[in-house]
């Protein structure tokens, strides 16, 4: 922390610039266009923008700006200048590197600052806060954004015949969430959910969608949230199409996101639901294992994976049997026969895996894995004959 205090004090002005560090850096190098700085500027031409150290604090490792209405502000990811010549990189509101100036640094000479060493063109220094040893430059970092944009009605499910809950189908869709670090420390976890999306006639709360009535309801050849679902549309939403799933940092070797995306048909008894929500809290620990961890760091850029590949369901319940046919019940949509007697029959659900690492999000921006352009992941969740669902969802992986 003292080093951190006086490496930001001994900045008296930063200033953003639209140069690119000549570090190796790839985060950095491809930004593009300077940070932007609104609170605390001062003498913002367009090109640079001073802040005044007084605005400045450190809050437990974390550079901060402190506007005029005194909240405190993660200092924007950029490229900054200080008076004396020093390059600053900043990520996440933590210094990730400082490059001297030449006048201070010669090329290819260790350099000592702060009790750090760096080494390289320029006396990179390494991160304050990466945990790496000194002198090592840090992997190659990036921030994205994962979203659930629409999907396609191949064919509806089998509805209860009086249409009780709407109008043909119902769906909401859900996703878990989980960021695993290399010490397999769970950074986050958590679930989103969108409304219950089809008939809204009689059902407040509900978000239209479909053509089964003039007031929705979802059937076969629908696409949701409207043509070329697979596309953005609009900013993304909390509670509807297009859903926000993840957004956030994505370090090379240092960690990962699983996202498993799920549709609902809706019937109105979540008992399905619930025991899948009581599942998921399970996940995290489960992604823990070190051989999982492994398994997924050399998936060879690996994007999709089927939950059982995992082996999650090993360490975790992940099958739903239930007496449900003929019952009124929420169910994923992708259910299958796990196993039939003459009188019951058992279903199970093993849903797809979205492993994002800095790898494999960089792959699938290049790649067309979908078929729908880079970045564009479908996933086709298709029910047992007898239930007569078959959807498309459409994921999108973003690099911001």
């Amino acid at each position: 922390m003292g080093a951190l205090l006086g490496t930001v004090a001994g900045l008296v002005a930063l200033q953003t610039d639209g140069v690119r560090a000549q570090t190796p850096v790839p985060a950095f190098e491809r930004m593009g266009k300077p940070a932007r700085v609104e609170p605390a500027a001062s003498g913002n031409d367009g090109e640079t923008t001073t802040i005044d150290i007084r605005h400045v604090r450190v809050v437990r490792g974390r550079i901060m700006l402190v506007g005029f209405d005194n909240k405190e502000r993660p200092l924007p990811d950029g490229v900054y200048r200080t008076a004396d010549g020093k390059r600053v990189g900043v990520a996440g509101g933590r210094i990730r590197y400082i490059t001297l100036p030449a006048a201070l640094a010669a090329p290819g000479k260790p350099v000592a600052s702060g009790g750090e060493t760096a080494k390289g063109r320029g006396g990179l220094l390494g991160s304050h806060d990466s945990g790496r040893s000194a002198g090592k430059a840090p992997g190659r970092r990036g921030r994205y954004r994962v979203t659930i944009n629409g999907f396609t009605v191949h064919h509806e499910t089998k509805d209860d015949m009086l249409q009780r809950d709407g109008k043909r189908d119902e769906i909401y869709v859900t996703a878990q969430v989980a960021v695993v670090e290399k010490n397999k420390r769970i950074r986050r976890s958590m679930v989103v959910e969108t409304k219950v999306l089809g008939d809204t006639n009689g059902h407040s709360g509900r978000v239209r969608a479909g053509t089964a009535s003039r007031r929705g309801g979802i059937r076969t050849g629908d696409d949701i949230p409207g043509p070329q679902p697979w596309r953005l549309r609009g900013a993304p939403r909390g509670d509807r199409l297009p859903l926000a799933v993840w957004e956030g940092e994505l370090v090379q070797g240092e960690n990962t996101v699983v996202v498993i995306p799920v549709l609902w048909e809706y019937d109105g008894n979540r008992s399905w639901y619930r025991g899948w929500l009581d599942w998921g809290k399970r996940i995290p620990e489960a992604l823990k294992a070190e051989s999982l961890l492994s398994r997924l760091s050399t998936a060879q850029g690996r994007l999709l994976f089927d939950l059982d590949e995992l082996n999650i369901g090993k360490r975790a319940f992940m099958s739903f049997p239930e007496r449900i046919l003929g019952q009124n019940a929420d169910r994923p949509i992708g259910t299958r026969k796990f196993l039939q007697s003459r009188r019951n029959v058992m279903l199970s659900f093993s849903p797809k895996a979205l492993v994002l690492t800095y790898d494999t999000a960089e792959s699938a921006l290049k790649d067309n894995l979908g078929g729908k352009g880079p970045g564009l992941i479908s996933i086709r969740y298709k029910d047992h004959p007898d239930l007569e669902g078959d959807y498309t969802m459409y994921v999108q992986v973003r690099r911001l």
